[in-house]
């Protein structure tokens, strides 16, 4: 490239009487040419991840932060594709003082190859849905917003001016593509996990336990359910790691899916801590059992549909119904007698033996029932009886004085 350049700069022979001041017009001119899309020498740069070539344009004039018809910058592009030096020196042109970061205004459409899909991105969501942890943090370190939300998906009409309170953050992205080391760091700078992508109402645990990144998913319920966790929203009706997508699938659903068994146990664990009263009970009963998506499938018939066998043990220990059936009339223990899974059979027997001895202690048998029905039954038909007989003597009585 300085090849090219120094034989750009080269007088032409037609004319001899060029000047230094044009000469660094030119160059100028140069490194910062629009080519396709509007881009620029240090746009292309970053885009096809040439870290040498994207430092040397920036020594040699190249506008910083200048963006393409796409609304794409070199520091979207650098952060997206793990250009740590390059990052670096674009971060030294950042005025960090202002109100709204500059870094967050640098939002537009890139395609990320490492995902296989056109995305809208700003760079700290770029760098966490990559996995960049280390320019995550530079990004953050300068100003960045922790808890923006961008809409991602590409189609959707926004402006800088819009109200993107509906969009993915950097959380969401990190813990959906499973990059453990952004989320404990988005996790350590106070990143919101009670936000959710407004598109699939998808939360950080949701979006792990989906794709079945276990270290992601441990990493927040602890964050989650931590005695010292900040108030993060007012919405206190349910634990916010209990809540469900809008299709009604729940963390426990994916997590039993994808067989995630240390999840489904410190789900279960952090359920069992907050029973303090009847009424938790119950609403934990609720929460283990809940039926979702087109299929109304519990947690434990998507475990055993799924050969999860390990997770189901552990779901039926906890309580989870076997003869719950789905929309079509299957429950858990059809499943398992067709799978010829002899050993959960039996210890869903054992479940459903437990349950039907607790309903009898807690309600009347029929029996019993029963049996006082037919006493009570008894009792008026001897009152019935005896006042039948005190009618008749009386009318004996009377009978016996006329005939007197």
């Amino acid at each position: 490239m300085a090849d090219l350049l120094q034989r750009y700069q080269q007088p032409s022979p037609y004319s001899p009487d060029s000047h230094e001041d044009e000469s660094e017009e030119s160059v100028e001119e140069l490194v910062n040419i629009r080519g396709m899309w509007e881009s620029t020498p240090l746009i292309s740069a970053a885009q096809y991840a040439h870290c040498e070539a994207a430092l040397w344009l920036l020594s040699h004039g190249a506008k910083p932060h200048a963006s393409n018809e796409k609304s794409v910058t070199a520091l979207l592009l650098a952060s997206l594709e793990g250009l740590t030096s390059v990052v670096v020196e674009l971060l030294r042109t950042i005025n960090s003082t202002v109100e709204v970061s500059p870094i967050d205004k640098q939002i537009g459409v890139v395609y990320n190859s490492a995902a296989d899909v056109n995305v809208r991105l700003s760079p700290l969501l770029a760098s966490s849905m990559n996995g960049h942890s280390e320019i995550a943090r530079l990004l953050l370190d300068h100003g960045a917003a922790v808890n923006q939300q961008v809409p991602t998906t590409v189609g959707t009409e926004t402006s800088l001016s819009t109200d993107n309170s509906r969009g993915s953050t950097a959380l969401i992205l990190a813990s959906r593509y499973g990059h453990a080391d952004v989320v404990a760091l988005l996790l350590l700078r106070q990143a919101d996990y009670t936000l959710v992508d407004g598109t699939t109402d998808t939360s950080p645990l949701l979006s792990a336990c989906e794709r079945g990144h276990e270290e992601c998913a441990l990493l927040l319920l602890r964050a989650m359910t931590s005695e010292s966790k900040p108030p993060l929203s007012i919405d206190t009706e349910t634990e916010k790691w209990q809540v469900p997508n809008h299709q009604g699938f729940t963390p426990l659903h994916f997590a039993a899916a994808n067989g995630l068994l240390h999840v489904c146990n410190a789900l279960l664990s952090a359920l069992k801590d907050q029973q303090n009263c009847l009424e938790d009970e119950v609403m934990a009963a609720a929460f283990v059992n809940a039926r979702a998506g087109a299929r109304r499938e519990s947690a434990l018939l998507l475990a055993v549909r799924k050969r999860q066998h390990e997770v189901a043990r552990l779901l039926l220990e906890a309580g989870a119904d076997a003869e719950l059936a789905d929309r079509g009339g299957n429950t858990a223990t059809q499943v398992l007698a067709r799978n010829k899974q002899d050993a959960l059979l039996q210890l869903c027997e054992a479940a459903i033996n437990k349950s039907q001895r607790q309903l009898s202690r807690e309600s009347p048998a029929v029996e019993d029932i029963l049996i006082s029905a037919d006493s009570e039954s008894h009792k008026e038909e001897e009152l019935r009886s005896a006042e039948s007989h005190v009618v008749n003597v009386n009318t004996e009585v009377r009978v016996g004085g006329d005939e007197r």
